[in-house]
Formats: structure tokens, C-alpha cells, sequence
């Protein structure tokens, strides 16, 4: 829209009859109007602000060397060639990939169910680590990837439990997630669980969580601690699960806007402390025919509440 015209409808431009190619108001070109990148069709992608540090011993590590590990592959050449790394504990350290500078990007694929498998009734966590908080990350593309290998596009299927929990680490180093797909439809239990837990620089989270059915504890605790968080994603559920967003945004201080379009809130626990310690003031978009209770585990006393 440009000054209430919408310019995405112009098919061709004239000057007189002269065919133009491009219209400027000013020295800003207003048409034709670049479209919007898809980040669905992108594998997952963590670039490394120029603003700020490197990223120092960048790995894919086991949380214990006697658990499950798993296989990915990366590339710093935008997918030109792929290196295969399998996870490690390595002393704490992880698989190294290496460090990675301001203006650098990395691309990451594999084909595994799960990062998170139990193996004789305990979990076995696999995740992105770093050892470093001095740097600022933003991560986007496509999560599938690394479930999908490269047929990951227009995939929307989890299959296991714990399938993400934890998988970016606990190190404060992601600015924004809000180019980030997590296009998942069926999810299982646990699969986002503590997902973005403590990344307390990350001012954007995705934009969108479009499952209308939610398995039990599915956003659990995905957003804890991250203390600059401003805006959640549109959550779409139609109907919450058992503990789906327990703890969700508990300790996200800065958090002001919620957007959850759930018409049944019924199950247990589903909501449990899911906004507690956020911003004393906000704005809550809902559902015009659900009813939220007062509080850490509905909507806070003091927000606004917008129906849809």
C-alpha cells in the first residue's frame, strides 16, 4: 500500500505512452514492490550479525557421550558444499564446527526423526552450542530441514516425542527467530519444549505456530527466560492439550503482546503459569468466544484483550 493505493495490482506503467519499467516517489522506488522472501523453501540458517562478536566454538553437541548421538550436515557457501558432522559430548565441548564471524552464515540439513531420543528410559538431548554470548545470531529458514534433509519443503509432520526440545542450547546469543518456520501441523509431545529456553537477547520469536490440534506439552517452557521477548507468536490452536503452553512464556519480563486464537482452553494445566512475570501492561488478541481466567495462567489483570 502506498499512500492507501495498493500497488501490487499495477500489471505496467506509462509516462504518456511510454512503457516505464519502474515508479519512484521521490528517490523511493514504490513499484514494482519486491516480494516477500519465503523462508519455507530456505534450509535452517544462523547468520552472524556484523554488529556484534564471533561466534566462538560453534558445535552439534551430545549431553552425554554415552547417549544417542545424531548426524547433520552444514554449509558456509550457501549450500554450494555440505560437510557431514555426527554430535559429541567431546568434554563438553561438542562436534566443533569452528568459530564464525560477524557477516558469516551457516546452513544446516539431516534426516532424523527426533534430536531428543530416549535410549534405555532416558533422554538423550542433542543441540546447537557455543561458547560465547558476545555475538548476535539470527536463525531462520525452514526447522525440517534438519528432520527432511533436503526434501524438508511443504513438509509438515512430526513423528516423536521431544523432537526439538532444547535444540537451540541455553547460551544468550540469538537476537530473533522471526524468519523461522516451524510449519509443523501434527506436532507430539514435548516437540518444542524449552526451545528458545534462556536466549535472553532474542527481542523476536516466530512469527507463527500454525497447528490447530496440540499434543501434550508441546510449547511447554519454549520460551522461557527470554527476558527481551516482545511479541508471541499467532498461536493457532483451535483446542489445547495437557500442559501444551505451561510455563510458555513464564519470566519473558519484556513480553506485551500475546496472540491466541484457542476456543477451547479446558485441558489440564494447559495454560499453568504460562504468562507469569511478564510486562505489567499488554495487549491480548483472542478468540471472541473463549474465556481466559485473571492471572499468571490466563491473561493478566492489567492487559487489554482484543477479540478476533
Amino acid at each position: 500500500m502506498f499512500n492507501g493505493f495498493d500497488l501490487s495490482t499495477i500489471q505496467d506503467a506509462k509516462f504518456g505512452s511510454t512503457q516505464v519499467a519502474q515508479l519512484y516517489y521521490g528517490s523511493h522506488l514504490i513499484w514494482p514492490q519486491s516480494p516477500q522472501h519465503d523462508y519455507s523453501l530456505d534450509y535452517l540458517t544462523f547468520d552472524i550479525l556484523p554488529t556484534a562478536g564471533a561466534v566462538i566454538d560453534f558445535s552439534f553437541r551430545a549431553e552425554r557421550e554415552d547417549l544417542a548421538t545424531r548426524t547433520i550436515s552444514y554449509s558456509l557457501d550457501n549450500g554450494t558444499t555440505w560437510t557431514q558432522i555426527t554430535s559429541s559430548y567431546n568434554n563438553g565441548r561438542g562436534t566443533i564446527i569452528g568459530d564464525l564471524n560477524p557477516g558469516d552464515k551457516i546452513m544446516f540439513k539431516g534426516i532424523n526423526t527426533t534430536y531428543n531420543p530416549i535410549v534405555n528410559g532416558t533422554r538423550a538431548k542433542n543441540y546447537f552450542a557455543y561458547s560465547t554470548s558476545s555475538a548476535n545470531i539470527e536463525v531462520s529458514g525452514n526447522i525440517m530441514s534438519l528432520l527432511y534433509g533436503d526434501n524438508f519443503i511443504n513438509q509438515t509432520l512430526l513423528t516423536e516425542i521431544y523432537t526439538f526440545e532444547s535444540l537451540f542450547g541455553t547460551i544468550a546469543a540469538i537476537t530473533s527467530a522471526k524468519n523461522l518456520i516451524l510449519p509443523a501441523t501434527t506436532l507430539t509431545d514435548y516437540c518444542y519444549y524449552n526451545m528458545f529456553g534462556s536466549q535472553t537477547l532474542m527481542v523476536e520469536g516466530p512469527q507463527i505456530l500454525p497447528a490447530t490440534t496440540l499434543a501434550p506439552y508441546c510449547y511447554g517452557m519454549m520460551f522461557n527466560n527470554c527476558w527481551r521477548l516482545l511479541r508471541s507468536p499467532e498461536i493457532h490452536a483451535t483446542t489445547l492439550n495437557t500442559g501444551s503452553c505451561k510455563w510458555m512464556f513464564s519470566d519473558c519480563l519484556a513480553l506485551n503482546e500475546v496472540h491466541c486464537y484457542a476456543q477451547n482452553i479446558s485441558a489440564t494445566e494447559c495454560l499453568y503459569q504460562w504468562m507469569y512475570n511478564v510486562a505489567a501492561s499488554g495487549t491480548f488478541y483472542k478468540d471472541t468466544n473463549t474465556t481466559y481466567p485473571s492471572g499468571d495462567s490466563g491473561i493478566p489483570a492489567n492487559w487489554t484483550v482484543v477479540n478476533i
